[in-house]
């Protein structure tokens, strides 16, 4: 197909937003990047930039209503879905719908759907202060949340009344609606994420891994995913499909997180965009395909046919560069023998920049992701797994 008459509006010309712009202009696209950051990276790569904070998506609107713009997508940045939402809906084009957004990003709306849907969930009420708790219904250990918030800030394992009172507002911090969940801890479960590739309200491809944790570390953020997982072992991919047809998910990738326990999987979040952890990339290798070219032509290419869509029998991960302690990064430095298993490393420091202890996904150092072609390659990885911590 022939891209040069399309127009993508990306809002947020981050550094995790760069892979998507820079293949839509591979094909021809004119790209007009939007986010008030001039430093933004991705800025100086589009056709075009606007300079208007992502979520005034009223005056985006009515600065590019003349624009011809063909699709709106924020990709990876969780700043700009509602503003991509918003602005499909008012200019005709496809997206998601904004309450189906509103359902999937708010983690107490989506907890109310998974009940009225008969889908499996834990215990759970969303709240805006002390007060409104019903200490009858809590059962320890629990699991607090801002309900609006992401990177798992503001995300606690509580296990006494005192605690979980002592740990309220400065959860509540991070929810913009000032509301938090909470909701019992499935304590001991496997908990698996993954990101899916949908077209025409079909999962057409996924990638879901287990997760790794540093439990020295902490229990809620984990540094790594190794990929894939038995999914015989679940039904989560039946309630994802299931999910796609009740809330209209437009073509393109989403990500999710679920807990497996007594044979039960819950879902406990739906991220309406890819992982900011690359994990689409991993989709992408796992499959053999250029999956940034698959999303430009999902995205603007209505007569696009997916190409023939089989996994390679190789395991993958992508695993976090982090430090437990505020200090200098000193840069990278791996045994020959992990660097060969290494596709690509992403930094978000540069050296000499301090690095934050890891507290939550905005404290990381760097993102590596690794490709094992066999039980060796994965051995090499998992005992060498000290090497990523700084």
């Amino acid at each position: 197909m022939n891209f040069e008459n399309k127009k993508l509006l990306v809002l947020v010309a981050s550094q995790t937003n760069l892979p998507l712009i820079k293949a839509a202009k591979e094909v021809g696209c004119y790209v007009i990047t939007c986010d008030n950051n001039k430093d933004n990276i991705g800025h100086k790569y589009a056709d075009e930039n606007i300079f208007i904070d992502v979520y005034n998506y009223y005056s985006i609107i009515e600065e590019i209503k003349e624009k011809n713009i063909d699709a709106v997508t924020s990709f990876v940045s969780s700043h700009g879905l509602y503003s991509g939402a918003f602005i499909s809906e008012a200019l005709g084009l496809k997206g998601y719908e904004v309450s189906n957004l509103n359902t999937l990003t708010n983690k107490g709306e989506f907890r109310n759907f998974l009940r009225n849907n008969s889908m499996p969930f834990p215990q759970y009420q969303h709240v805006r202060s002390i007060e409104q708790i019903d200490w009858e219904k809590i059962e320890f250990p629990v699991i607090i949340k801002p309900t609006d918030s992401g990177g798992s800030k503001g995300v606690k394992i509580i296990r006494t009344k005192e605690e979980l009172i002592s740990s309220f507002e400065e959860t509540k911090g991070y929810s913009d609606s000032g509301e938090i969940i909470i909701e019992t801890f499935l304590e001991n479960g496997k908990i698996i994420n993954g990101d899916c590739l949908v077209s025409n309200k079909t999962v057409v491809a996924s990638i879901v891994g287990e997760y790794i944790f540093n439990k020295e570390l902490n229990n809620v953020l984990p540094i790594a995913t190794l990929f894939p997982v038995d999914e015989s072992s679940n039904n989560a991919m039946e309630q994802l499909s299931n999910i796609v047809q009740l809330l209209n998910i437009p073509n393109g990738i989403f990500n999710f997180e679920a807990i497996i326990k007594n044979d039960t999987t819950y879902l406990i979040e739906i991220n309406p965009r890819p992982s900011g952890n690359y994990i689409w990339q991993l989709l992408g290798y796992n499959y053999d395909i250029d999956i940034l070219n698959v999303l430009v032509n999902l995205y603007l290419n209505d007569e696009y046919n997916l190409p023939t869509l089989k996994r390679n029998s190789n395991k993958y991960a992508y695993q976090i560069f982090y430090t437990d302690t505020y200090k200098k990064y000193p840069g990278i430095k791996l045994t020959e023998d992990v660097e060969g298993i290494i596709k690509q490393i992403i930094e978000f420091k540069n050296p000499n920049e301090f690095m934050n202890p890891y507290n939550n996904l905005y404290d990381r150092v760097a993102l590596s992701l690794i490709e094992m072609k066999n039980r060796e390659d994965e051995l090499n990885y998992l005992n060498n797994i000290n090497q990523f911590k700084l």
